[in-house]
């Protein structure tokens, strides 16, 4: 996982955002002073803002460890603090991440701690890298599972006796979602042992122009060069667009499981009546098979999505890259010499895989 410390979280109604000194008198008033709000939680209820204002300095000097995370759940609507999220636990060797939550009964019942978790569960999916947020809660105290159902978590099950809270040993109500379960919600996801194929979002637009500006993509695919970051985004958008349709393009990010760094992209774009495959790892991430992996795991999922029974791989004849990639993917040359290129005449390869029946219907070519 890239740890990156208690960032500013924003959603409709919250902005979760690290504590500062000056929250002591909202924390305590609104929260941590109330008896109901400890009842099932592992730290004693406030008697005085004197021991709010130690635990706040506490906070606030941890924020210089990137792997220290507790925010702030601030309303807009009163712009001060009403409850608090943090990471209790991180596991890197599973990379696992522990949740704990608590806001004031005045908001209690209004949908706010769900809207906070998933924020911050999405953070952690997306921006961190974690394979695994999970979250646990006094067998007691359902309602505190109930928002966990609510952000995507499935229950796992009691650990008995397993904790102590204010109300002494307890059994543990453990619920947990995964990043493959998390992604596949939001639509298209493939994952490999060290890649992620997801859906584009408008915020990746940065990430696309930058990877677009490198000498390969200017030698061989030059219409996909994106000068701005304000022209890679309508191509975003664009793109975004042809998810639902029926003959796309369907373009899909490749990000890094490590450090969750976008890299390039993998499609299956329409030609005449049959389906090609392109992709493009940017300049400084070559040389590490991702071109090989990302094509290899991507085609059979989106093969079988849209009812394919052979999918082509055109390239110039002189991108001994791609031509290693398509070879080593399994396509078989069909062709070999001139052709129609990005609209010039160039030496061109053109390749074919052959693929299972499919077990779909909805493609262009089905014989």
């Amino acid at each position: 996982m890239e740890h990156k410390g208690t960032k500013r979280i924003e959603t409709p109604r919250l902005e979760l955002r690290p504590f500062i000194p000056e929250d002591a008198g909202a924390v305590y008033r609104n929260w941590a002073s109330e008896p109901e709000v400890t009842r099932y939680l592992t730290w004693d209820t406030h008697t005085s803002t004197d021991i709010t204002k130690q635990v706040l300095a506490e906070w606030v000097g941890g924020y210089r460890d990137p792997r220290f995370y507790q925010w702030a759940i601030e309303l807009k609507q009163t712009a001060e603090p009403i409850g608090s999220i943090s990471a209790v636990g991180i596991d890197e060797k599973t990379e696992s991440v522990t949740i704990g939550y608590c806001i004031g009964t005045k908001w209690w019942g209004r949908g706010i701690m769900p809207e906070a978790l998933g924020a911050v569960i999405s953070f952690f999916f997306e921006e961190v890298g974690a394979n695994c947020v999970n979250a646990c809660h006094d067998a007691r105290n359902p309602n505190s599972g109930k928002v966990m159902k609510k952000c995507g978590m499935k229950f796992e099950g009691i650990r008995r006796q397993a904790g102590r809270n204010n109300q002494g040993v307890c059994d543990e109500a453990w619920h947990s979602i995964l990043r493959r379960e998390y992604f596949e919600k939001k639509g298209f996801f493939v994952e490999t042992g060290r890649l992620m194929i997801r859906e584009f979002t408008a915020d990746m637009a940065r990430d696309v122009h930058l990877n677009s500006l490198d000498e390969d993509n200017r030698r061989f695919v030059p219409d996909e060069v994106f000068g701005s970051e304000e022209e890679a985004l309508k191509t975003v958008k664009r793109l975004i667009g042809r998810y639902g349709s029926a003959d796309g393009p369907f373009v899909y990010p490749v990000f890094l499981k490590d450090g969750m760094k976008n890299i390039g992209y993998v499609q299956l774009a329409p030609i005449e009546y049959d389906f090609e495959i392109g992709y493009h790892v940017a300049k400084a991430h070559t040389g590490n098979g991702y071109a090989t992996e990302a094509v290899s795991a991507f085609l059979p999922v989106i093969a079988e999505k849209r009812g394919l029974d052979r999918v082509y791989g055109i390239c110039l004849a002189e991108n001994k890259a791609s031509v290693r990639v398509l070879e080593k993917c399994g396509f078989e040359l069909m062709y070999r010499g001139p052709g129609v290129y990005h609209g010039e005449e160039r030496e061109i390869a053109r390749y074919v895989l052959k693929l299972p029946e499919p077990v779909k219907t909805g493609s262009r070519r089905q014989a």
